[in-house]
């Protein structure tokens, strides 16, 4: 087991190296059912997007070694602050770590909004997301309603957000 826990994050590099380069193979899910899941949060509790239903939900695929997602992890902290009572859910989707890792990083940082952990990578490759940072808003109605890649800074995550709430 020991062996195995050592080499998880190993795994979760693997898979996201083997992913097709970005802009390539994509296909559009916007309108289409967003795949489920149930991951854990780093405080242990267990979150499903069946769970969440009725509410819109911000998934942003992260890792650690993905520098180009930290300038949005900031500006999806203050809409998470912002929003959070408007029905709002704002998880960051960690890729490819263990959970010791993502707490230490997001400590650091000081960022308060909720931290799912996929250390084997595979809700990553479910939502298409081939290259980071990618945000995915999800509706009530449980379809993608918005994919988006790159940094999109403060007023393009607050557009996009704003926009599925009308």
């Amino acid at each position: 087991m020991k062996e195995f826990m050592r080499m998880l994050p190993l795994f979760g590099l693997v898979v996201t190296a083997s992913l097709p380069p970005p802009g390539t193979g994509q296909s559009d899910l916007v309108g289409e059912a967003a795949p489920d899941f149930s991951l854990q949060v780093l405080d242990g509790k267990e979150v499903s997007l069946k769970s969440l239903r009725g509410h819109i939900v911000v998934l942003h695929f992260w890792a650690t070694y993905w520098e180009s997602c930290y300038d949005d992890m900031g500006h999806l902290d203050k809409l998470y602050r912002e929003f959070r009572s408007q029905g709002v859910a704002v998880f960051g989707v960690n890729v490819g770590q263990l959970p010791r890792v993502v707490r230490e990083f997001v400590k650091k940082r000081g960022y308060t909004y909720p931290q799912l952990v996929n250390a084997r990578g595979e809700l990553i490759l479910s939502y298409q997301a081939t290259d980071a940072p990618r945000v995915v808003i999800i509706g009530k109605d449980g379809k993608i309603a918005i994919h988006l890649a790159d940094k999109q800074g403060a007023e393009g995550l607050r557009s996009a957000l704003r926009k599925v709430m009308q």
